[in-house]
């Protein structure tokens, strides 16, 4: 499941957000969740900036209040977000293009939909490359590492968004395949680490891997140097990782009979749930070298961005954005993701202004 089709469950389920405009310029705001009643209030909260597109005047006098309210609630957490747009595949909408993951250099990978087509895209500053391995009609690509090796998915045929036939890395100009070893089982890859693991997604007897759009891959796996190990979350039906750690930490999805997702961590044979608090369903699709989860959540008032460390989480909102989802975060703690207002939407980098510090307890 992509955030993409976060974002469309969310709309589909009927949970609708609080603010309508497109994100605006120049100002520091807070969470609109900040000012929520509530235990959530309880919970970590971030400050936004962002560089965006001016609304109505009516906003920005909003924006000014919640300004005002940023400096307060940026000395409580500590850390300051600058968001900008993180860049449309040439040809592509802003609101069809999907950054999936970043790494140290900041080449970022994603998806890109124009017409009839989707295909994987690593971007490196402004230049943008199309993934298409083998000539597939449909490809993603949602992990790149600190190397600059891609992994992702694809369909020779086609197939539906974000379903794959075949895994692939890609390096150099050089596609490999990458696929779970099993006669007639369909998988694709979703992450890797600079050690070269990859974790990704397998169906047994599917012609694509997942088979229904909005639920996750059957089983996981963890690919070390062509050694599979299977990632399947106690009592789950089934089982997305999605990003892994030089520590191997792996963070996914999971769902029990089709309700969900629900968001896991995994660390030396133990499963950990990480569903946001008081969430209708929690995706986490992220973890740099620090430890920190990137994700997305839904609740009664829309989509939010998250972050995870350490038992705390924190939201993060792209404000005037109805919806915020995350992809990955690197390890200077820039995230990526999509935002979606309306009709439109785009892509986004949150860059914290301070970097954060260094968690002891974490590898």
């Amino acid at each position: 499941m992509s955030l993409r089709m976060l974002l469309r469950k969310s709309i589909h389920s009927g949970s609708r957000p609080v603010l309508g405009a497109a994100p605006f310029a120049g100002i520091e705001a807070a969470s609109l969740a900040t000012h929520r009643s509530g235990s959530r209030s309880l919970l970590g909260r971030i400050v936004a900036t962002g560089d965006w597109e001016l609304p109505g005047p009516g906003l920005m006098l909003l924006s000014l209040v919640l300004a005002l309210c940023a400096g307060l609630i940026a000395s409580a957490s500590g850390i300051t977000y600058k968001f900008s747009p993180a860049g449309t595949f040439p040809g592509a909408r802003p609101e069809d293009t999907e950054p999936a993951d970043i790494n140290l250099a900041g080449d970022i990978v994603g998806a890109y939909f124009a017409g009839n087509v989707q295909n994987g895209y690593l971007q490196h500053g402004s230049v943008f490359t199309a993934l298409a391995p083998f000539g597939s009609l449909e490809a993603y690509a949602t992990g790149v590492n600190n190397l600059g090796v891609v992994v992702g998915g694809y369909c020779p045929d086609g197939c539906n968004l974000y379903a794959a036939v075949h895994g692939f890395s890609y390096s150099a100009g050089v596609y490999t395949i990458v696929d779970y070893p099993d006669t007639g089982t369909a998988s694709g890859a979703y992450g890797i680490n600079d050690l070269g693991q990859i974790v990704g997604g397998y169906c047994p007897g599917a012609a694509q891997c997942p088979g229904l759009g909005f639920a996750p891959t059957n089983k996981g796996y963890l690919d070390t140097d062509g050694v599979f190990t299977t990632i399947d979350y106690p009592g789950a039906s089934n089982t997305q990782p999605f990003a892994i750690n030089n520590a191997g930490v792996i963070v996914g999805i999971y769902d029990i009979n089709l309700t969900g997702p629900h968001a896991f961590r995994y660390e030396n044979g133990v499963y950990t749930n990480i569903d946001y608090p008081g969430s209708a369903y929690t995706y986490a699709h992220g973890v740099n070298n620090l430890g920190v989860v990137s994700g997305s959540f839904a609740d009664t008032f829309g989509v939010h961005g998250f972050t995870y460390r350490s038992g705390k989480f924190s939201e993060v909102n792209a404000i005037g954005a109805e919806t915020t989802g995350f992809g990955g975060i690197n390890d200077h703690g820039v995230l990526v993701g999509s935002w979606t207002a309306g009709t439109h939407g785009g892509t986004f980098k949150a860059a914290p202004v301070a970097a954060p510090e260094a968690d002891p307890t974490q590898p």
